[in-house]
């Protein structure tokens, strides 16, 4: 909650517009566009951590490349946050629901081969269409 508030703080301050409607695509599309850029930027730090590690045979991940990847997570972080704001879509409770929802999949469910969690047939999903209704 306090990441959003944040967030809408600078959007605010920057002149951006928050609750604006799923429909407009044009804003849809600029904030596909920031979260694709700031992924790719993350992708880019794992890269650089790789490299260190099977390229360069290091047995440790420098503080600079550690300190690089926090910061493009922290970056994709804000601007996720920064989409939801836009839409005024509650990120944090959904968050909340997700988080219980596989809390119970662990009681639940099984770890594969590849070490994934996977749940059982009959769990049920997250339903987060109570964040739509009306609240008059």
């Amino acid at each position: 909650m306090l990441r959003e508030i944040m967030v809408r703080e600078f959007m605010e301050k920057a002149g951006q517009d928050c609750e604006q409607p799923l429909e407009d695509i044009d804003l849809l599309d600029f904030r596909m566009q920031l979260l694709e850029e700031e992924f790719l930027e993350v992708k880019q730090a794992v890269d650089r951590i790789q490299q260190e590690l099977i390229g360069w045979n290091y047995k440790t991940v420098s503080k600079k490349a550690k300190a690089n990847l926090l910061k493009e997570l922290a970056d994709l972080q804000y601007v996720l946050s920064g989409f939801a704001e836009a839409f005024k879509l509650p990120l944090s409770w959904a968050f909340y629901e997700v988080h219980s929802n596989n809390i119970l999949k662990i009681k639940t469910g099984k770890i594969n081969a590849a070490g994934k969690l996977e749940k059982a047939k009959d769990h049920p999903k997250v339903d987060l269409t109570l964040a739509f209704e009306y609240k008059g």
